[in-house]
């Protein structure tokens, strides 16, 4: 029999079974991680058959998946991660995250889904980073608070968000320099309709213009307190609902701080920037009202869009004065940004 640290597998399993348990797992560039598969393809050919240490790896895996409760795996390079069903023996698993690394030297890796995965007790779903998932898969997840597809080539949306009813979070940002295309995915609009009652925090920077019925839908999600729309090219701020608390819509079209900002009276954090450089986002009216947002703790604007990091961002003396800043009016308005600034 095997032996891990003097202690034999089934004694280890014992132990483990007792205790909540997570694994992280880092595949390097032409690295390989056994996973033992429950359901083969029919008709393929038999492999070869294992040598000892692999034989130990299907063991030791077999005796560790059902106790698990976390997974991460990074995947760097092009490696293929095919037939997940090895997924279906993790019936404890809360937070699955499988992540791709970027190489200079090669491809992301890819996915390939089952028809169906089943992961009951799932609560954190999380792909990133991948350059292609095949196939489109059926969640079986009721547990599900969380999906998180983000920079996902050839996004194919899963079905079965319907059944999420725990699902609060959607996060299918698309990669900053891809062009998604949601014509050809018909299931993603469809996909943001099954869960819009119980959807509070919605990430869909990069879809559009292809996502136009995604912001019709916006304001009509009655739980909806987290929105962000980077990378959208927008020009106006569409309707959003009074229930927003969070809203990011930097890198969009913007010239000037949208006036329809002012009615969103539960906003505790807005950001706010323009994507072309031909494009300066500028300051041009006093802000008062925004300042003064009863709930407003944090305001990011980035005025010099050529760069997104704070140290390059370029104010000038009538952007600060309407600010509230050249007469320092902010510290006699009411507003709970002053707690925030250093």
């Amino acid at each position: 029999m095997h032996k891990f640290f003097a202690v034999s597998l089934p004694q280890f399993a014992a132990v483990l079974a007792n205790h909540n348990v997570q694994l992280e797992i880092v595949v390097h560039q032409g690295g390989r991680i056994l996973f033992p598969d429950p359901d083969p393809y029919e008709g393929e050919e038999e492999e070869e058959e294992l040598n000892e240490s692999q034989q130990f790896s299907a063991e030791y895996w077999e005796l560790l998946s059902p106790v698990l409760t976390k997974l991460v795996l990074c995947i760097e390079g092009e490696i293929y991660i095919d037939r997940l069903h090895w997924l279906s023996s993790m019936q404890k698993l809360q937070h699955l995250e499988l992540r791709g690394l970027d190489h200079m030297d090669g491809p992301q890796p890819a996915l390939f889904f089952p028809r169906t995965l089943s992961l009951p007790a799932v609560k954190v779903l999380r792909l990133e980073k991948f350059s292609h998932i095949w196939n489109r898969c059926h969640l079986d997840c009721p547990s599900l608070e969380a999906l998180h597809l983000r920079e996902l080539d050839g996004l194919v949306m899963p079905t079965g968000l319907g059944s999420c009813s725990r699902l609060t979070t959607l996060d299918i940002a698309a990669a900053r320099n891809a062009v998604p295309d949601a014509d050809a995915n018909p299931g993603l609009l469809a996909a943001i309709e099954s869960v819009q009652t119980t959807l509070e925090c919605l990430d869909i920077s990069g879809w559009a213009p292809a996502l136009n019925g995604v912001f019709e839908l916006i304001s009509r999600l009655p739980r909806l307190h987290t929105f962000v729309a980077q990378r959208n090219g927008l020009t106006a701020v569409p309707a959003l609902p009074a229930t927003l608390k969070s809203l990011d819509l930097r890198a969009n079209e913007f010239t000037e701080v949208p006036v329809q900002l002012e009615s969103l009276t539960q906003l505790t954090s807005l950001a706010l920037s323009s994507k072309d450089s031909s494009v300066n986002f500028q300051i041009r009216r006093p802000l008062d009202a925004i300042i003064s947002l009863p709930q407003l703790q944090k305001l990011t604007l980035v005025l010099d869009s050529r760069s997104h990091r704070p140290a390059h961002t370029i104010w000038n003396a009538r952007s600060l004065h309407y600010f509230g800043l050249a007469k320092y009016e902010i510290a006699r308005s009411k507003s709970s940004l002053l707690t925030t600034m250093p």
